[in-house]
């Protein structure tokens, strides 16, 4: 496996309306980033199907808690928000959570990460 890419996080604001710069999905390029507890992704879908693992590096009495999987559908009209993400269960040691390309199927796939204000 590559290097994971950081995606940068957007502040959604409501005095200034955010358009989403969304990073287009790779698997030889897994992606990572902030969180704090207030960050969601907006996924957009692609050509096909595809699924979207997020990673949960937490424990529960000692027991690893399972990986997130989610079902992208295809078509670029078709979008999902995901999120938030409690740190104490998907923040890696580094404070990033990791979002894996599960598919050969991700196409036009694309994802932003959006963060409301406190």
């Amino acid at each position: 496996m590559a290097d994971r890419a950081d995606i940068t996080v957007q502040v959604v604001d409501r005095h200034t309306p955010v358009e989403p710069t969304q990073t287009a999905a790779a698997v030889a390029d897994y992606h990572m980033f902030d969180n704090d507890g207030r960050t969601f992704l907006f996924l957009i879908g692609g050509t096909a199907n595809c699924e979207i693992t997020v990673q949960t590096p937490g424990t529960v009495d000692g027991l690893a808690i399972d990986d997130i999987i989610f079902d992208i559908p295809s078509g670029a009209t078709e979008y999902r928000i995901m999120g938030p993400f409690p740190p104490s269960i998907y923040n890696q040691a580094n404070g990033k959570v990791y979002i894996d390309w599960e598919d050969a199927n991700i196409a036009g796939v694309k994802v932003a990460v959006l963060r409301l204000p406190v």
